[in-house]
């Protein structure tokens, strides 16, 4: 098993990334990472509630799974009780290329199966402040083999499936050979 031992302080696509390593109370191995960077307008040309957003994601991998939360900052108050649903995607972030991100990340453990026992989902409601939060935990850990590495969080248009937001991922032990 490979202990993560250093932290490191990186970028991605101007994407803060903090790397650590904690142990839980039963002394199970656990990776941290945290990332902070505005998200990335996926339709141009088009004004949205997320446009001026930010956010910071943060991805916690143990030996039982993973948790994800997400905090979204800078949402135009006129979005106040909308629900933004969001996801793991497989492909990068790139700003206005919807497409790029790829599909919904799935565990492929139940075939069929598009849920939130196979996906990562975070489903983000905006407060009168601008500001939405969510938090999942997914009983398995993301490995990227089409661009590893590298995936996305989605963040799609309310009351479609349309693709309104980006945030981008770089995480090196969701590559295939990366053995945490």
């Amino acid at each position: 098993m490979k202990r993560i031992t250093k932290a490191a302080l990186g970028g991605v696509a101007a994407c803060g990334l903090i790397l650590g390593t904690t142990l839980t109370a039963g002394g199970a191995e656990v990776a941290t990472y945290t990332y902070v960077d505005d998200l990335k307008d996926l339709q141009t040309g088009v004004e949205g509630p997320l446009d001026d957003a930010n956010a910071k994601v943060t991805i916690v991998q143990t030996t039982d799974g993973t948790n994800f939360s997400i905090r979204v900052t800078g949402i135009d108050p006129s979005a106040a009780g909308v629900l933004f649903h969001s996801h793991l995607h497989t492909g990068p972030c790139v700003k206005g290329d919807g497409p790029a991100a790829g599909g919904h990340y799935n565990t492929g453990l139940i075939p069929g199966d598009v849920s939130p026992a196979t996906e990562v989902w975070l489903e983000l409601v905006a407060d009168n402040g601008g500001m939405a939060f969510y938090q999942t935990f997914v009983p398995f850990v993301p490995v990227d083999s089409l661009t590893p590495g590298v995936m996305s969080i989605v963040i799609h248009t309310p009351g479609s499936s349309g693709r309104e937001a980006c945030f981008p991922l770089k995480v090196p032990q969701w590559e295939p050979d990366a053995v945490i």
